[in-house]
């Protein structure tokens, strides 16, 4: 062997090394980012239903417009 060459299994070695951190990277990317997903649908459909039960809860006064007139 030459000075200065690399073996090819070593080679190959550190390429497998290199791809699995990024895919590990990656993955764990894409987990946060369903993580994240998930968490902002439950707030938001929690946020959503207090939102409706204030609505229903709401009383407005209906007053029609012969009455502003007549009054």
């Amino acid at each position: 062997m030459l000075p200065g060459t690399v073996k090819f299994t070593s080679l190959v070695c550190v390429i497998g090394i290199v791809l699995g951190v990024i895919g590990a990277i990656v993955l764990i990317g894409l987990a946060l980012l369903l993580l994240w997903k998930l968490l902002t649908t439950i707030h938001d459909r929690r946020e959503f239903a207090k939102f409706e039960k204030e609505r229903m809860m709401a009383k407005w006064d209906t007053v029609s417009l012969t009455y502003i007139i007549l009054k």
